[in-house]
This record gives structure tokens, C-alpha cells and sequence, in this order.
């Protein structure tokens, strides 16, 4: 059973490290999940967004970007 079958808010959310966050976020926006957040940068030094997907899933992703920029 999903969160929407049942009614109910999803209890955790998972935090995904992917190669482009901007990207993956606009894809997944493009094939139906609902944005929470679109991708802003944290103070830890990840870029990152939250979805749900049609399930009711609650989805973060996020690239890492304080590595990069110390180059």
C-alpha cells in the first residue's frame, strides 16, 4: 500500500546523492512527481530538492557541490 492509498502522510523521506540534481529534478517534475522544494543550496555543501512522487512518496535528492567549488 502507498502513502496516497491509504490516506496518510509519509512517515521518512530518503536523502539520494545523484550526478546532476538539477536535472534530475526536472525530469522527475516533467514525468509527474510534485515538487516540495526545487533545488537550492544548503549550508553543508549539497545542492539538493524534495519531491513525491505519484505513489505519495517523499523523495530528496542531492549533489554534492562544496567539493567542486574548493577547486
Amino acid at each position: 500500500k502507498t502513502p496516497n492509498s491509504l490516506g496518510v502522510i509519509p512517515s521518512l523521506s530518503l536523502y539520494i546523492y545523484c550526478e546532476d540534481v538539477d536535472a534530475l529534478y526536472k525530469k522527475a517534475v516533467d514525468n509527474g512527481a510534485k515538487s516540495l522544494m526545487a533545488p537550492n543550496d544548503g549550508f553543508w555543501g549539497d545542492r539538493f530538492c524534495t519531491l513525491v512522487d505519484p505513489d505519495g512518496h517523499e523523495w530528496m535528492f542531492a549533489t554534492n557541490i562544496a567539493d567542486h567549488k574548493k577547486n
